[in-house]
């Protein structure tokens, strides 16, 4: 698959996922939890939704290969690293601040997303959206209420120089995101995290 086409099924699949079906559209419930992985009984996330994970805080079932399989579990200091990311991500998220997330894309993800969604058959609202900040600054202001929710990550996992964390938000199905080593520090390898199965 190639890497414009990976890029595309990613926001696609992440994006459908935050807007049918989740009965959290307009929440902005916010967790400020800093931890990677940090658990609070005030805001027991609802797990992936698929009522085989037996509500375990884990939320790793056997539908879940594609994150549990992956790698080795990351290191302290590299999980830290990657819960601090994400939350900026979704911090610019929520700011609508698309200059701010794309700072935080890994550089091939960040040059594709303009030729991918704003020209057709791209969603309408991203039509001539000409640069990365222009394209996530869209898409952020229209799934504003779904993305002012910051999610926790629960779990990162770690393989060569690409890594996946579990995101766990109070109000919405736990999902994943992908991220990619860029010289010496991580990046996300795509634009939204995809709700697990």
């Amino acid at each position: 698959m190639s890497r414009a086409r990976a890029s595309r099924r990613a926001l696609t699949l992440a994006l459908v996922p935050l807007c049918l079906g989740l009965g959290a559209c307009g929440s902005t419930a916010k967790d400020s939890r800093s931890d990677a992985g940090a658990t609070t009984a005030s805001a027991q996330p609802r797990g992936d939704e698929d009522r085989d994970n037996g509500g375990h805080l884990s939320y790793l079932d056997g539908d879940d290969a594609s994150m549990s399989d992956f790698g080795r579990p990351a290191g302290a200091g590299e999980a830290r690293a990657i819960a601090a990311l994400v939350r900026r991500y979704y911090a610019a998220a929520a700011e609508a601040s698309g200059a701010k997330a794309c700072a935080l894309l890994y550089y091939i993800l960040a040059e594709s997303l303009p030729e991918e969604y704003g020209r057709p058959p791209g969603p309408l609202y991203l039509s001539g959206a000409s640069s990365c900040q222009a394209v996530l600054a869209r898409v952020f202001s229209h799934f504003h209420s779904q993305l002012a929710q910051a999610p926790t990550v629960r779990a990162v996992r770690v393989e060569g120089d690409r890594a996946q964390a579990l995101l766990a938000w109070s109000s919405l199905p736990a999902g994943s995101i992908e991220l990619r080593r860029e010289g010496s520090a991580w990046k996300l390898d795509q634009p939204l995290a995809v709700a697990l199965p």
